[in-house]
C-alpha cells in the first residue's frame, strides 16, 4: 500500500489479491446474493461505463446518499475510478439543505435509494439543470421521467454493454488520478446559507485507510463484518476501504429494520457502527431480550466492534461483559 496514489489502486490490488473469494452478500429476496472480488470488480466497472457514457468528467461532483449500502459502496468505488469526487449526504438531510449543497458543489449526479429519496430528489432535477441523471438504488419505483431517473440494476445493465468500447478509457482515467486530486467532501448543511465543507484527497483518504487498517491487524480474511451506517461521516466512508485492505468479507444492513435480522443469517465476527447506533443496538436489544444477550442477538460469534467514539460506560461495560471488544478509532478520522 506504501506506493499507491489512489483508491482505484488500492481496490484493484485487493482484486488481484483475492479473485474468487467472497467478498460480499446481501439479501436477494429470501436468499442470499454471493458477491466474489472478481463479482464487485465487474458490477463496479459497468457502473463506471454507464457513469463514462454519460459524459461523467475527471473532477465531476456526485452526490451518493446514504445509509451506506451495498449500492451506496458500489458508486463510491465507481466515482472513484472515473477520478470524480463523492459529495456525501443523508437520505434524512432537510430538502432545502440538500438543494443547496447540489447547487454549491456543482453536483451532475444524484444516487440513493427508496420512493422518499426519490420523490424529493425528482423536485431538485427539475431546479438544477446542473444534475444530469438519478440513479436511484434498491426497488424504488422510478416511473417515466424521460431518462433522467435511472434503476441501479438497469444502470448496471446498460453499463455492461457499454464497457465492451469503454474499458480502455477506465482504466486511462483510473491511472490518471493523482494523489492530490479530491475524493471526498462531507458537508454540515445543519444551517441553510452557512454551509461547512470539509474536501479530502486521495492522499488524505489513503493515509486514514492505512491508519486503519494498521489498527485493525487483528482481523484477517476469514473475518466477517457486518454494519448499517446511516451517517455520512469519515467513520462511514472509510471503514469499509480499510476492510478491502484487510480483505474482509463485507455486508451491509440495507435499512435499520433489517439489521436484527439480517445479523443473526450473518452472524459477523466484527461490527462496524457509529457510538450513536451501538446505543440504539445495545438498547433494543436490552429490551427485547434482557441483560446478557447481545452476543447471542448479533449472530453468536461476534469478538470485536469498531466504532468512530467510546460508546457510553453502560454500553462498553455490556458488550465487555460478553467478552465483545469494543475498539475506537475515531482519533485516526479526518475531522
Amino acid at each position: 500500500m506504501e506506493d499507491m496514489k489512489n483508491l482505484a489502486e488500492l481496490v484493484e490490488a485487493q482484486i488481484r489479491k483475492n479473485g474468487n473469494r467472497l467478498f460480499s452478500q446481501n439479501k436477494d429476496g429470501w436468499s442470499w446474493k454471493q458477491t466474489t472480488w472478481l463479482d464487485f470488480k465487474k458490477e463496479t466497472r459497468d457502473l463506471a461505463a454507464f457513469l463514462l457514457g454519460l459524459e461523467f468528467g475527471s473532477g465531476e461532483k456526485a452526490m451518493v446518499f446514504y445509509p451506506n449500502t451495498r449500492e451506496a459502496l458500489w458508486s463510491e468505488v465507481a466515482i472513484s475510478l472515473l477520478g470524480g469526487t463523492v459529495v456525501s449526504m443523508s437520505e434524512r438531510d432537510a430538502l432545502d439543505g440538500i438543494e443547496e449543497v447540489a447547487r454549491a458543489q456543482n453536483v451532475g449526479f444524484m444516487l440513493g435509494g427508496g420512493d422518499e429519496f426519490l420523490g424529493r430528489a425528482k423536485g431538485i432535477l427539475k431546479r438544477l439543470p446542473t444534475v444530469k441523471r438519478i440513479i436511484a438504488f434498491g426497488d424504488a419505483k422510478v416511473g417515466e421521467e424521460g431518462g433522467e431517473v435511472i434503476p441501479f440494476k438497469a444502470a448496471l445493465r446498460f453499463g455492461a454493454i457499454k464497457r465492451r468500447g469503454l474499458d480502455d478509457e477506465i482504466d486511462k482515467r483510473a491511472a490518471g488520478i493523482e494523489p492530490d486530486t479530491a475524493a471526498a467532501i462531507f458537508v454540515d448543511a445543519g444551517n441553510p446559507g452557512s454551509l461547512v465543507v470539509t474536501e479530502h484527497t486521495h492522499a488524505d483518504v489513503i493515509s486514514v485507510v492505512r491508519s486503519l487498517s494498521g489498527r485493525l491487524s487483528f482481523l484477517s480474511e476469514e473475518d466477517q463484518s457486518f454494519s448499517f451506517l446511516p451517517s455520512p461521516c469519515p467513520f462511514s466512508r472509510f471503514i469499509n476501504y480499510a476492510g478491502m485492505e484487510i480483505g474482509l468479507r463485507i455486508m451491509q444492513a440495507e435499512s435499520w429494520g433489517g439489521f436484527f435480522q439480517d445479523v443473526l443469517e450473518v452472524k459477523p465476527t466484527v461490527i462496524f457502527e457509529t457510538a450513536e447506533a451501538l446505543e440504539e443496538i445495545h438498547n433494543a436489544i436490552t429490551r427485547e431480550h434482557g441483560g446478557h444477550a447481545l452476543k447471542r442477538a448479533l449472530g453468536g460469534r461476534l469478538r470485536s466492534v469498531v466504532t468512530d467514539r467510546k460508546p457510553s460506560a453502560v454500553v462498553e461495560s455490556a458488550f465487555s461483559e460478553e467478552r465483545i471488544a469494543v475498539l475506537e478509532v475515531g482519533g485516526l478520522l479526518l475531522g
